[in-house]
């Protein structure tokens, strides 16, 4: 109970010091929604402009979703520039062990899987010309997951995606 002040007629129960500690809580309650208002219309919940990233190295840009949601879709865009009529590209086992792939486009003429990696090969009509291969992913796995994708020939990126729940 706090002390009794009269005010005119009256005696008010007043507390001060906690009616001041419930008002520095209202302002910090006030500021953490603030602050996670303008997380989420940054990206930082899936989508917005810290979403999306890209990794590269000569001959290689893989752009993908920073954030995504676990059972929802994601991509991961791979642009290579192949140098011979087929064009074999490799993904980390642990990265593709957390996703189920949904589709691979374009459709690649063989899968095989060998140590850590997923191999696949693409046949390549004009290997004078950028390809560009789509991974259409749905997460089972929760947390941060690290990958890796590169090619036979020697380029390759490595990346970090957060899988919310």
């Amino acid at each position: 109970m706090g002390d009794l002040a009269e005010v005119g007629d009256l005696q008010v129960d007043q507390d001060l010091d906690h009616a001041r500690s419930n008002w520095r809580f209202q302002r910090f309650g006030w500021g953490l929604m603030v602050l996670t208002a303008i997380a989420a219309l940054s990206g930082l919940f899936v989508d917005g402009p810290l979403a999306e990233a890209q990794a590269s190295s000569p001959g290689l840009q893989l752009d993908y979703d920073r954030f995504a949601r676990h059972g929802a879709a994601t991509k991961l865009r791979l642009q290579l520039h192949p140098t011979q009529s087929e064009a074999r590209v490799w993904v980390e086992r642990r990265f593709i062990e957390g996703h189920d792939i949904q589709t691979i486009t374009p459709e690649p003429d063989r899968m095989v899987a060998s140590g850590d990696s997923l191999w696949l090969v693409f046949g390549v009509a004009t290997p004078s010309q950028p390809l560009t291969i789509t991974f259409d992913l749905q997460p089972i796995a929760m947390g941060q997951r690290h990958g890796s994708i590169g090619t036979e020939a020697g380029p390759s990126v490595e990346f970090t995606q957060f899988i919310y729940p």
